[in-house]
């Protein structure tokens, strides 16, 4: 999603949870699939490998990307990560709430 320069400039707040290659690929594998527009995907073989991986690091480990709040995932637990989240996005909306108020 943060690829796309367009969408971007709509995001108020951009957060990104970054996570280790071990952590990504445990969790993609622990899913059977999940429904899109299509139907069930489920994963070829090799695909974390060829696409997810190299998608991330690509697409996701960019520093060009302004403003965004990287939380790590090991480092923090799923609590802490809520809460740092949650502390942004309302800081984020108290900033555009006074913007509308000036």
């Amino acid at each position: 999603m943060y690829h796309n320069p367009k969408l971007l400039e709509l995001l108020d707040i951009k957060i990104f949870l970054k996570a280790s290659k071990e952590t990504v690929k445990k969790r993609r594998n622990e899913r059977d699939g999940y429904v899109t527009i299509e139907g069930f995907w489920k994963d070829p073989p090799d695909y974390f490998e060829n696409v997810v991986w190299p998608n991330y690091q690509k697409y996701h480990c960019s520093t060009s990307i302004q403003n965004i709040i990287a939380l790590d995932t090991e480092e923090n637990n799923i609590e802490e990560v809520l809460n740092i989240a949650l502390i942004e996005i309302n800081r984020a909306l108290k900033a555009r709430f006074t913007l509308m108020h000036q």
